[in-house]
């Protein structure tokens, strides 16, 4: 974002100083609100990982609960067929465990990302309303020329007006 008149503090026309002010608040106005979209986007993301973490936090539960409520049944006597069923259905369960966890892990991933891009949306925010104020001084000097030449017109022209009437009385002297 290189911008040619920062530090530049020539004096430019009022009318192309306000459109350079206005273009520069434009420019700042989109700036926040791509920011607050990308902050909103990382809220979300964030929310999305505490969602995914409660399903896999639920899911532990009731692997748990499935392994206390076989190994109590178990305390007996097993067939073969109830050890091989048992050992499937928790695999199943670990194999689930892990695949949710890849998901809060890729989800958090999109959020860290997410997060990234808002601070780098706030940074852009903060450099525009800095080209503005800049923009804002330009317009400030632009209107203090114009001025300090309207000044210096009118003085002129009381002078031209005193060395006219001077003029006219060393003329009507003579």
């Amino acid at each position: 974002m290189d911008d040619p008149t920062v530090g530049l503090m020539a004096v430019i026309p009022v009318p192309m100083a306000q459109k350079l002010v206005r273009l520069r608040e434009l420019r700042a106005a989109q700036a926040r609100k791509t920011a607050l979209l990308r902050t909103q986007e990382a809220h979300a993301g964030w929310e999305d990982v505490k969602r995914s973490q409660t399903v896999l936090d639920s899911h532990r539960e009731h692997w748990r609960a499935v392994e206390a409520e076989g190994t109590a049944r178990m305390n007996g006597t097993v067939s073969p067929q109830a050890l091989r069923d048992r050992h499937d259905h928790l695999g199943a369960l670990a194999d689930r465990a892990i695949a949710l966890q890849k998901d809060v892990g890729l989800r958090a991933d999109t959020a860290r990302k997410q997060d990234e891009a808002a601070a780098l949306a706030w940074r852009a925010h903060r450099e525009f309303d800095q080209r503005c104020g800049h923009a804002a001084r330009l317009l400030d000097g632009a209107r203090n020329a114009e001025r300090r030449e309207q000044e210096a017109l009118d003085e002129q022209e009381l002078e031209d007006l005193a060395l006219m009437r001077h003029a006219a009385r060393d003329f009507e002297g003579s």
